[in-house]
């Protein structure tokens, strides 16, 4: 009985498990063979992100958990995001655990008072970069430790 496909990579090989009791039983096997290996959370495991829109900085993050909470929800985290990692936005995420209640969070229209409107949140697809201390070309030389938007 075939319970995972072996695909070549540059590091080594993947092994694609055929459904998820498989999986559970290969990572099993490498823990107790002591085996180095990468695992990732299963789908049916993953944490539902929602970001809800139209929530102001004066709401502190407390006082929505406590009001999901009032409304039958149990939020793990509350997120408020910040542009710059400065200035708060009138966004929030909810992580909540994958369960049918929590689902429900996305038809909600009214929170704390307020109009609100809830979304899958999207993960980028581009890798997040750091300017601290890279190389930049600035009048044609290299400077080191000057990030992009400086004024040289």
């Amino acid at each position: 009985m075939l319970i995972a496909v072996l695909v070549a990579v540059d590091a080594g090989i993947r092994i694609l498990a055929k459904t998820e009791d498989d999986y559970r039983r290969i990572v099993r096997l490498f823990r107790e063979e002591d085996v180095l290996h990468p695992t990732f959370p299963l789908p049916s495991e993953r944490n539902i992100h929602a970001v809800v829109r139209g929530i102001p900085a004066i709401f502190s993050e407390q006082e929505i958990k406590g009001e999901l909470e009032q409304r039958g929800y149990t939020p793990l985290h509350i997120i408020r995001l910040k542009r710059n990692g400065i200035a708060p936005m009138p966004l929030v995420v909810v992580i909540l655990p994958k369960i049918e209640k929590s689902q429900q969070l996305f038809n909600e229209h009214e929170l704390l008072g307020l109009a609100i409107r809830v979304e899958v949140q999207k993960n980028s697809k581009l890798i997040g970069q750091c300017h601290h201390g890279q190389r930049f070309m600035v009048d044609g030389k290299t400077v080191e430790g000057v990030s992009s938007n400086s004024k040289v």
